[in-house]
């Protein structure tokens, strides 16, 4: 079940066509969760992709599927941080704004909608979703769409033929580490 999910949940970040991805997975306790993202991160160390749990449930962990060199671009981009920093985010590493949005998580009732930066959702969405409270969007799909939506309608069929063709290739006898493109 372990590959399935991340193949299943993530193909896009795995091909490299997106920043990351979110999914909550269904686990019997912390020990198994702990086993499958060592599994996953084992098996990706050469990719540039890596996997954490950003939130524990009781019975379902919030995981983050990434890939660092993109996720530090975007960061690094100006538009990112004057959206981040009246939101908290002061330092800019990976590490330290994962740190933040984690904490968010945890201790917040409201989720952090700056997490769609995190997910490589065009920044002018991000804060258009913000603004207008997840209200008067020009299209959904993948999120909610603000910005450019001919662009964001090419993006969902762009990601949902790359998750079409993941699991198919999954299916077929593919390894997470033999789809996942290398940064």
């Amino acid at each position: 079940m372990c590959e399935e999910m991340i193949v299943y949940h993530a193909a896009p970040t795995l091909a490299g066509i997106k920043t990351g991805s979110l999914f909550s997975c269904p686990f019997s306790d912390n020990n198994e969760m702990m086993k499958c993202v060592r599994y996953w991160n084992r098996e990706l160390s050469t990719t540039g992709v890596q996997a954490i749990p950003v939130k524990q449930g009781k019975c379902r962990t919030l995981v983050y599927v990434y890939r660092k060199t993109s996720l530090e671009k975007t960061l690094n981009r100006k538009d990112t941080r004057e959206l981040l920093i009246p939101l908290g985010y002061t330092d800019f590493s990976v590490s330290s704004c994962l740190c933040r949005l984690i904490r968010k998580l945890k201790n917040n009732e409201q989720f952090p909608h700056e997490i769609g930066i995190f997910l490589g959702y065009p920044v002018e969405d991000v804060r258009g979703f913000m603004e207008h409270h997840g209200k008067n969007c020009k299209c959904t799909g993948c999120w909610k769409v603000y910005g450019n939506a001919n662009q964001a309608r090419k993006t969902f069929i762009n990601y949902k033929r790359c998750s079409d063709d993941y699991c198919r290739r999954f299916a077929a006898g593919s390894s997470i580490k033999s789809m996942t493109i290398t940064e």
